[in-house]
């Protein structure tokens, strides 16, 4: 014989477990916002040697960097940083030890007064 006090537990009992049998899985889609790494100009120029950083900053001040570029040569790495203004601000030519090149790699202003190549 059914126990009619345990009627409404029974029947609530059914109703969470159907609830659980129709449970759909949902499952997120996830689009990537960003095409690119995450490394800004900024975090890029606080990676750089302090000589460069120190070059940077005496021939452009706080002119907003948009791209700097590391380029090995047989010459030496060399650092190449470009600015938002191009026109007031063309590309700088760093070596690493914070000498200012000419964009043909030769020392336009440096601490030694040689090619990036000269030992």
């Amino acid at each position: 014989m059914l126990n009619l006090r345990l009627l409404p537990q029974a029947l609530m009992t059914a109703w969470i477990v159907s609830g659980c049998a129709s449970h759909r899985d949902v499952t997120a889609e996830y689009h990537a916002a960003y095409a690119y790494p995450l490394a800004s100009p900024g975090a890029r120029f606080g990676t750089l040697p302090p000589p460069v950083q120190h070059t940077i900053r005496a021939e452009a001040g706080s002119a907003e960097i948009v791209d700097i570029e590391k380029l090995t040569r047989p010459e030496g790495m060399v650092y190449r940083v470009d600015f938002r203004n191009r026109e007031l601000y063309p590309p700088l030519y760093i070596a690493v030890d914070g000498s200012l090149l000419n964009p043909d790699l030769s020392v336009a202003t440096g601490c030694t007064g040689r090619h990036l190549g000269d030992h």
